[in-house]
C-alpha cells in the first residue's frame, strides 16, 4: 500500500492504534508504580493530547533536562487514574475538523498549559514564553481556519479525513512580545493529535492550509514510525538542513522531506479543484502556485540530503519511496 498519499481509513486505523497503545502503555506503568486500576480494559477509548501529555511526564526524560519533581509525577498518575476511572469519551468523532482552542485561562489550568508547553517547548535551545490569542485574534484565527478545512474537504477529501482523525486539538497562542515571531506551528509524538499554531504569524487561509498539512503529516509519520524507526542515523548526530538555520538529525530532515510533499499534495489538489470550479481568486490562484513550488523544491533538496548522507530504514526506504514517486509523476517538469 502506498503510505505516502493520504488514506482516510487508515487514519482511523493508525488513531486506533495509538490509542490503544497509549493505554495499554498507562496501565502498564501505573500498575508497576502500584495503583489499583479499573478491571475493565478501555484500550480502544478515544485519547486526548492530555493524555498523551501525562504518560509522557510518567514515562520519558524530561525534554530540558530538568528533573521532573514528585509533585508533577503524582498529578500526571492521578490525572490518567481519573481518565481510567471515568473512560470519558471526550475526543472528537474521526474525520472531523480539529477542536480550535485558545491558550487562555478559560481552557487551560496552570498546571494543563505548564504540561503542554513542557512537550511542545522540547526542541527549542531557549525556553519560549507563550501568550493566548487576542479575542479578536482567535474570532479571526477561527474563521481562516475553517475556510481551510472546508476548502480541503471539497479539494482532497482523504486528506481531509485524514487530518480530521488524527488531530484533534489546534491551540492558538503567539510568543511573549519581547520574543521574535520566529516559528509558525508545533507538533510533538509526546502530545500526539494536538499542534499549536502561531497566529502572529498566519494571516490568510493559506497559510493556515500549509500549516494544518504540514503539521498533520509529523503526526502521521510519528503514528506510521511508533515501533519502527524511519532512519539508522543516531539523533545526537546532526547535518545541515535545507528548511532550518541549525542543524538537524536525520530523523528531522526525513519529516521535512514528508511534510514538504504533504504540502505540494495539499496545494496540487486544491488548484485542481479550482481548475473545475473556478471558485478561488486570481491573487488565491497565484498565491497556491508560489506556495507549490517552493515545497516542491524543499522535497527535492530534504530528498537529496537523504539519498546522499542518511541511512533509511526498511520502512523510511519505502515511505521515501512512495513520496519520490508521487513527486515524480506529478512534478518532473518542475524538477528535472
Amino acid at each position: 500500500m502506498n503510505q505516502f498519499e493520504p488514506v482516510a481509513a487508515r487514519a482511523t486505523r493508525l488513531r486506533r492504534e495509538m490509542d490503544s497503545a497509549l493505554w495499554f502503555s498507562v496501565r502498564e506503568t501505573l500498575e508497576t508504580r502500584g495503583f489499583k486500576l479499573p478491571s475493565e480494559y478501555l484500550g480502544a477509548m478515544p485519547a486526548t493530547a492530555f493524555d498523551y501529555a501525562a504518560y509522557a511526564d510518567l514515562a520519558f526524560p524530561n525534554p530540558r533536562g530538568e528533573a521532573l519533581c514528585a509533585e508533577l509525577q503524582a498529578d500526571a498518575a492521578d490525572f490518567l487514574l481519573r481518565r481510567l476511572h471515568a473512560g470519558l469519551e471526550t475526543a472528537p468523532p474521526a474525520g472531523k475538523p480539529a477542536h480550535i482552542v485558545n491558550l487562555d485561562s478559560a481552557s487551560f489550568s496552570d498546571a494543563e498549559r505548564a504540561r503542554l508547553i513542557r512537550w511542545w517547548d522540547s526542541e527549542a535551545t531557549g525556553h519560549r514564553e507563550y501568550l493566548p490569542a487576542t479575542s479578536d485574534e482567535f474570532d479571526e484565527a477561527s474563521l481562516l481556519i475553517s475556510q481551510t478545512c472546508g476548502l480541503i474537504e471539497k479539494a482532497s477529501p482523504e486528506l481531509f479525513g485524514e487530518i480530521g482523525t488524527i488531530l484533534n486539538e489546534l491551540v492558538l497562542l503567539k510568543p511573549e512580545q519581547a520574543q521574535p515571531l520566529d516559528f509558525a506551528a508545533g507538533s510533538s509524538f509526546a502530545l500526539w493529535g494536538a499542534i499549536i499554531v502561531n497566529v502572529g504569524v498566519h494571516h490568510d487561509w493559506i497559510r493556515y492550509c500549509k500549516t494544518i498539512v504540514h503539521e498533520a503529516g509529523h503526526s502521521y509519520l510519528f503514528a506510521v514510525a511508533r515501533e519502527d524507526p524511519l532512519v539508522f542515523d543516531p539523533a545526537t548526530e546532526t547535518h545541515a538542513s535545507p528548511l532550518r538555520a541549525e542543524p538537524r538529525p536525520m530523523d528531522g530532515i526525513f519529516h521535512g522531506a514528508f511534510v514538504k510533499a504533504r504540502e505540494a499534495l495539499a496545494f496540487d489538489q486544491l488548484l485542481s479543484w479550482q481548475d473545475r470550479t473556478g471558485e478561488l481568486s486570481h491573487s488565491e490562484v497565484e498565491r497556491l502556485n508560489r506556495e507549490l513550488e517552493d515545497s516542491v523544491i524543499y522535497f527535492w533538496q530534504c530528498h537529496e540530503k537523504l539519498r546522499a548522507q542518511g541511512s533509511l530504514t526498511e520502512l523510511g526506504a519505502s515511505i521515501i519511496g512512495d513520496c519520490e514517486d508521487f513527486m515524480n509523476r506529478k512534478f518532473a517538469l518542475v524538477t528535472h
